[in-house]
C-alpha cells in the first residue's frame, strides 16, 4: 500500500472547500470536517495531518493524557 498526501490550503474555504467530493472505490463516504488527535485514522495518515497543520500554523489539540 502507498500512500500520496497533498496539502492544497484555502484559508477562507471559498475555493477548495466548495469543491463537490465522491468517495471512489476505496472509500465508504467522503466529507469535509474538523480533525484533531481524536481522530481514527489508519497507518500514519494522523501524522501527515498534524505536520500539515504544523506548516500553517494551525492549532493541533494533542490527546491529554
Amino acid at each position: 500500500m502507498e500512500t500520496a498526501a497533498y496539502l492544497f490550503h484555502d484559508e477562507t474555504g471559498g475555493q477548495i472547500g466548495q469543491f463537490q467530493l465522491k468517495a471512489g472505490d476505496d472509500a465508504k463516504a467522503l466529507q469535509w470536517m474538523d480533525v484533531d488527535e481524536t481522530l481514527n485514522l489508519y497507518a500514519n495518515h494522523k501524522l501527515f495531518l498534524m505536520l500539515a497543520a504544523k506548516r500553517l500554523g494551525a492549532h493541533w489539540r494533542p490527546v491529554k493524557s
